[in-house]
């Protein structure tokens, strides 16, 4: 996986060398899997600079992503992979904070949800969720944060 990720980088930097120009102008996420180092996640710039994560968030507020993911992601600090239900959720909230705030509202129609796990023999299933799936989790994390809300006013009183 990081050598493909080495690859393209190394491809993009090297047209930084004159000029010092960037022409692709890019970043990427690339996710994947390898037997030596299981699931990973690497993030590209576009000098061709890249870098390793758990995980991250790169495009318009990206900060805020990224402190959402600070203090959501593991928070029980023992380094274990989220369930699956649980992962899609954190992403519909990362989504949720950094989309553009003329269109603040999520909904099925507005967000894609992929996710890529293995079955018992080993072979890799990628599944683009339907709009229904997406939809229920983006309920849910509604719901959740209307908890959560209503839980942060009685606090306050």
């Amino acid at each position: 996986m990081e050598q493909l990720v080495e690859y393209v980088c190394n491809h993009k930097q090297s047209y930084t060398q004159y000029g010092g120009l960037r022409p692709f102008g890019v970043a990427f996420l690339f996710a994947g899997y390898d037997d030596e180092h299981g699931y990973q996640l690497y993030q590209s710039d576009p000098s061709g600079n890249y870098s390793g994560w758990k995980a991250t968030v790169i495009g318009a507020n990206n900060s805020s992503g990224k402190s959402l993911l600070k203090n959501d992601y593991d928070p029980d600090g023992d380094g274990t992979m989220p369930d699956m239900v649980t992962a899609l959720k954190l992403a519909v909230k990362v989504l949720n904070k950094t989309m553009d705030g003329a269109t603040a509202s999520t909904s099925a129609e507005k967000m894609e949800l992929f996710t890529m796990t293995r079955d018992a023999n080993g072979e890799f299933l990628h599944k683009i969720l339907v709009k229904d799936e997406v939809q229920k989790i983006v309920d849910e994390v509604a719901a959740e944060s209307d908890v959560e809300m209503a839980g942060g006013a009685e606090s306050s009183q």
